[in-house]
């Protein structure tokens, strides 16, 4: 990678959001970028001067997900034209994610696949209205110990839809190379030496977070830093390795790419994609289902840790 002569997807890829969502930035004098004949380019600096902007401006996400839809036609409130352009979207939080839709342009030339970058609340809703093809949840159920099958019949009423699982992933906590403050469990939150990283609300690790605490009678209002929210889990395991929180809780994968962040395993949680039974046969989702299910892309996270692609593009509802 050239760090002086990025492209849009690689600034994409850098900052974990779309590549619309890139062009976005721009044109709203965000991000900087030079051009060579009609091709933007960005370098290294560019980027990391956007990313500390954003962390001053707590009120709008540094990845602005929402603000790139506006700006590409959601704004004027008409959904079914929104759902009826030619693009595939998948909103969701995981590099699979990303490999997946780079890998269906590949296969099919022509078809158009974006990633939105949300938390599983958002996904589901946006899904409902219309607003992208696809879905990721990793919310838990307490009351039936399950993920996300109760989720998708309260947020799709009377919209039959197909749960497809992607992979199983470990949630647990972020804390700092020795676990200086000792954290082990959820309990462990209740102490007010405590500083913690939090998602936003509706975020998967959120509810996970939220139902653990409540069931422990502990107010996470009271918990430093668990108001502030952070929209994604990079963004919690950079404030551990940083220093600037003591806990957060994510994905495993996250941990083992964030340089001076250990992680303290808790659950397992079933990662999948929601579609609506009515696109099942489209040559889009056939694609999807597809790259799932090859061997070809279950190697690329066979053996990387923190994924267990056992049952990888399996229907499960």
């Amino acid at each position: 990678m050239n760090k002086d002569a990025l492209t849009a997807v690689e600034v994409a890829e850098m900052l974990n959001i779309a590549k619309n969502t890139v062009y976005v930035l721009v044109k709203r004098g965000e991000l900087d970028c030079y051009m060579v004949g009609r091709k933007m380019r960005f370098t290294y600096d560019d980027v990391q001067k956007y990313i500390n902007r954003s962390r001053m401006r707590t009120e709008e996400p540094a990845w602005g997900a929402e603000k790139a839809l506006e700006e590409i036609g959601s704004d004027s409130g008409d959904e079914e034209a929104f759902a009826s352009t030619d693009v595939f979207r998948i909103c969701g939080n995981d590099d699979i994610l990303n490999h997946l839709s780079r890998r269906m342009m590949e296969v099919t030339p022509g078809l158009k696949v974006e990633c939105i970058h949300k938390g599983s609340y958002d996904a589901l809703t946006m899904l409902y209205r219309d607003r992208v093809s696809a879905a990721a949840s990793h919310m838990w159920d307490s009351m039936t110990d399950t993920y996300n099958k109760p989720f998708v019949k309260a947020f799709l009423p009377g919209c039959p839809a197909v749960l497809i699982h992607v992979c199983t992933r470990t949630e647990g906590f972020y804390v700092a190379e020795g676990n200086p403050k000792k954290i082990f469990t959820w309990e462990d939150l209740r102490r007010g030496d405590i500083v913690m990283a939090n998602r936003e609300p509706g975020a998967g690790s959120r509810i996970l977070t939220d139902v653990h605490l409540a069931q422990l009678g502990i107010d996470g209002h009271k918990i430093k830093g668990y108001d502030h929210a952070r929209r994604t889990h990079l963004s919690v395991a950079g404030a551990v390795s940083k220093g600037e929180a003591d806990v957060g809780v994510g994905p495993e994968k996250t941990a083992l790419s964030t340089r001076g962040v250990a992680f303290v395993p808790l659950q397992e949680e079933s990662y999948d994609l929601v579609i609506k039974e009515r696109i099942l046969e489209t040559d889009a989702v056939q694609t999807m289902l597809s790259i799932l299910r090859s061997f070809e892309f279950q190697e690329e996270f066979r053996y990387s840790s923190g994924y267990d692609v056992a049952g990888m593009g399996e229907i499960i509802l």
